[in-house]
């Protein structure tokens, strides 16, 4: 039974961290720390850190507890890479402060690394998405096997992926999609990530009934030209395990970083162009392409600004719609919080 770090990241979430802090504490594997980043939060969130914690370890306190108060904003991988370099566990277990783990997640990760025979280097799992409010917007299954990258929602990273590669060398790259890089690339480009098919993470977005979509394609745009600074530091990892590969195993890690470079920049242009320009970029055929989620964003670009965030938004309140018809009144009710969400949709999918 590995020694296992939970890493909880906080920016600016007083009133949820709450929420991501129980789901830490009820985590059923023994053999586990806690490891709290605060990234110089302006909210309070380090105060409600500070009395949940001095609750829990009056109450109970099985688990050892760290609080990381940094002094300045870190940013997204900063953080996490202050998590990683306090942390003592083997494996380091991903958690968002507005997040919250079913009780079973860490032991449900580290059966299955052990049953694999402990040879992956990164561990994900399904999925259930909540809005700001705990209320669902559906399962998420197999988003693991469909990219073999684990979302930083439901990610977790032999501490080898920090120890072989240590800090970022780009200012301000996310953690998100740099770590499952680096797990690939440990063992010679032979490290792998496996996955339990089984939702262990309640994960919230703000959209559904209680978020409008906002300025869609500008958050887009911003989105894809961040993506541009963890590429960049996948290609200095890349450069840095050069000599434990293959010249084919370089070759096409390589080409894959820099089809994603041209996948990015034409995203940017996708998303942040003139109407013209995404009225070209787009193509209509063939129909049937139009019925699927793509087919709507395509037919959402050629809006304008306010018409696109309608459109977004009203998808997003009939697939609500959709999941209240599905499961009836049991998803209804003031006292519905994430486990009983859960809970509910984990019967019905089976």
């Amino acid at each position: 039974m590995p020694f296992v770090s939970f890493c909880v990241k906080c920016y600016n979430q007083a009133s949820l961290i709450g929420e991501a802090l129980a789901g830490a504490f009820e985590q059923t594997y023994p053999n586990m720390e806690i490891v709290i980043s605060d990234d110089a939060s302006t909210d309070g969130s380090v105060d409600v850190i500070r009395k949940i914690v001095a609750d829990y370890r009056a109450r109970d306190g099985r688990f050892p507890v760290t609080i990381i108060e940094n002094k300045t904003n870190l940013g997204n991988g900063g953080n996490w890479q202050k998590l990683c370099s306090v942390a003592k566990g083997e494996w380091l277990v991903k958690a968002d402060g507005d997040d919250r783990s079913l009780p079973t997640r860490v032991e449900e990760l580290m059966k299955c690394w052990i049953a694999g025979g402990r040879k992956a280097t990164a561990l994900g799992s399904d999925a259930f998405l909540i809005d700001m409010e705990s209320r669902s917007l559906g399962p998420v299954r197999r988003i693991v096997l469909r990219t073999n990258r684990p979302a930083g929602c439901i990610a977790a990273y032999h501490r080898s992926t920090y120890d072989r590669f240590g800090d970022f060398e780009v200012s301000n790259a996310g953690d998100d999609c740099v770590y499952a890089p680096r797990a690939a690339l440990l063992g010679g480009g032979g490290g792998y990530v496996d996955y339990v098919d089984k939702p262990l993470v309640l994960y919230r977005v703000g959209a559904g009934f209680c978020r409008s979509v906002r300025n869609f394609r500008a958050t887009r745009v911003k989105t894809f030209a961040a993506s541009k600074l963890w590429v960049e530091q996948c290609f200095k990892d890349l450069e840095y395990f050069k000599d434990n590969l293959s010249c084919d195993e370089y070759d096409a890690k390589k080409k894959d970083l820099e089809r994603w470079v041209t996948e990015i920049d034409r995203n940017v242009e996708y998303w942040g162009g003139t109407w013209r320009q995404r009225k070209r970029l787009i193509s209509l055929r063939p129909f049937r392409s139009l019925l699927s989620a793509s087919g709507v964003f395509k037919l959402a670009l050629l809006l304008p600004d306010g018409l696109c965030d309608m459109m977004l938004d009203t998808i997003s309140l009939l697939h609500n719609f959709r999941l209240r018809i599905k499961y009836g009144q049991k998803l209804k009710g003031d006292d519905l919080d994430g486990f009983k969400i859960a809970e509910i949709l984990e019967k019905s999918i089976r």
